[in-house]
């Protein structure tokens, strides 16, 4: 949305956000590949729905490289692995050690459903570290949220932004962050590997893309216009702040 301000006010034109949730992205991005490629129909998503999806699901209802152009890579993100104060762990170690000794008893919310990216990396944390958890998926990430608040779930796997005033408040628990490095708006919490658990990567892109067929000077100028903004110091201090990066 802080894109598509920036975007309405550089380019005179306005652009309206459109959340398709649900399918680990497939929904949004089924109709951004069957839309008219005029530069008005566009899909911001984050690189699941590219990347992921074509070797997760036997059959799509679309094929991103083919019918789907790059636009622009808006930022990397990471996801940090965060717990209800409830459960008995205070640092990664300690998480771990807790689920080796209640197989099964632990739970996880994923926001965008099943194979989405929060579901994966869980996955992939729950395999490095050999430990038991339930999965329990959400169509988006505000329920997930309001569960993991709520204490009806035990943890979960997501992004600092979507969750900080909740881990300033004392109603979550950041045990460890899926990075190479520490996130500079919670600078305390440790990398994955400082926490023991060598090899997790739970970082990610979101990008921009636009319908196969859309002219190169329209991808040009979209383009040219969002590394502006991102590169603005003003925008990129607000963006790390929203993001909790």
């Amino acid at each position: 949305r802080a894109i598509s301000q920036k975007l309405s006010e550089s380019l005179g034109q306005a652009f309206v956000v459109e959340n398709r949730p649900g399918g680990n992205a497939i929904i949004g991005a089924e109709a951004v590949a069957k839309a008219a490629p005029d530069g008005y129909t566009l899909l911001f998503t984050p690189g699941g729905a590219i990347v992921d999806n074509p070797f997760l699901y036997e059959k799509l209802p679309y094929e991103p490289v083919k019918d789907l152009v790059p636009v622009a890579m808006c930022c990397v993100i990471a996801q940090a692995i965060v717990v209800h104060p409830s459960v008995r762990a205070g640092s990664l170690r300690e998480l771990v050690a807790l689920a080796r000794s209640q197989p099964g008893r632990l739970s996880y919310a994923s926001t965008g459903g099943s194979a989405s990216n929060s579901h994966i990396n869980m996955e992939a944390l729950k395999h490095l570290a050999n430990i038991d958890v339930m999965h329990v998926p959400y169509k988006g990430s505000a329920q997930a949220i309001t569960d993991l608040v709520a204490g009806r779930v035990s943890m979960m796997m997501v992004i600092f932004g979507v969750v900080q005033d909740h881990l300033r408040a004392g109603k979550l628990k950041a045990l460890a962050v899926g990075s190479t490095s520490r996130s500079s708006m919670f600078p305390e919490v440790p990398t994955a590997a400082e926490a023991g658990i060598s090899g997790f990567d739970a970082s990610g892109w979101i990008g921009l893309f636009a319908p196969k067929g859309i002219p190169r000077d329209i991808v040009s100028k979209l383009s040219t216009e969002i590394r502006k903004i991102i590169g603005d110091p003003q925008f990129g201090e607000q963006w790390t702040r929203k993001l909790g990066i």
